[in-house]
């Protein structure tokens, strides 16, 4: 074990000259019961290939590497990498790159996400990752420890649905599977965290996935309007053309998108094509 506790995680980081970076988003964990929790949803199997978004100390690194196949570890801050480099020089099945994610290449077989990642690009790793083309490389699994707040947006249902819920429920299933309070990492956040899993869909809920994400993104644009309002001017439509596709569609026009099903927007895709 590289450290299992706050003391231990602050004597490595003296000792190897290391410090956390603030405009990278660098929250150590050091409660190794949450990796456990973080394992555990993941169910690695020894012929798994992982890949590890931001690895940090290793902590979380160490544990995949022992269970899977294969693990590719990314991490974007430069004074990192020589350290990952000494300390996993052995581990033959650990591959780190020196790099953002969002400019990575997902595996073409079959693998799983799994990470601690930097709150502020949750969204935009989620897209890469689910978004990608072509859609035979998205993960099978992706478990992340992300903010709370954005858990639970994820994991919204109809009523309370938003931007964020429908275009990753598209794509999979999501679970909180614990909250994780700030006092398990340092610097300690501000906020609380949750172990998020997102289950992959073989096949998206939806025939046009781009269409249906400009569709909610244009009925979320103007919070609480009903449909008739905020969907003016989505693909050039305007208000009559707009009325006379929900009633094709048979969605009530005085809707309000946040009340809507996946499969109510995927009725308005369709009619529109």
């Amino acid at each position: 074990m590289i450290y299992n506790n706050k003391q231990q995680l602050l004597e490595l980081l003296k000792r190897e000259n290391l410090y956390t970076e603030k405009r990278l988003g660098q929250n150590f964990l050091f409660n190794t019961q949450i990796i456990d929790q973080i394992l555990q949803a993941a169910d690695i199997l020894p012929t798994d290939q992982i890949v590890e978004v931001g690895p940090g100390l290793g902590l979380l690194t160490q544990e995949l590497a022992q269970r899977a196949k294969k693990v590719t570890t990314i991490e974007l801050d430069t004074k990192l990498i020589p350290y990952l480099e000494k300390t996993f020089q052995t581990q033959k099945n650990l591959e780190i790159l020196h790099q953002d994610v969002l400019d990575s290449t997902p595996p073409s077989t079959s693998y799983k996400v799994i990470a601690n990642i930097p709150y502020y690009i949750t969204s935009p790793i989620l897209s890469h990752f689910l978004q990608v083309t072509p859609p035979s490389i998205r993960p099978t699994t992706i478990v992340l420890l992300v903010q709370l707040e954005v858990a639970q947006k994820i994991c919204a249902r109809t009523g309370d649905h938003g931007v964020f819920s429908l275009q990753t429920q598209i794509y999979a299933h999501p679970e909180i599977i614990a909250k994780v309070s700030p006092t398990n990492f340092f610097p300690a956040p501000k906020v609380d965290s949750a172990i998020l899993k997102l289950t992959i869909h073989p096949e998206p809920l939806v025939s046009d996935p781009s269409l249906f994400i400009s569709l909610i993104r244009k009925a979320f644009s103007m919070k609480r309007k009903t449909l008739l309002n905020s969907l003016q001017g989505w693909q050039n439509l305007d208000r009559p053309a707009i009325t006379a596709l929900l009633e094709k569609a048979g969605i009530d026009s005085n809707a309000r998108p946040q009340n809507l099903q996946i499969s109510d927007f995927e009725k308005i895709c369709l009619a529109a094509r």
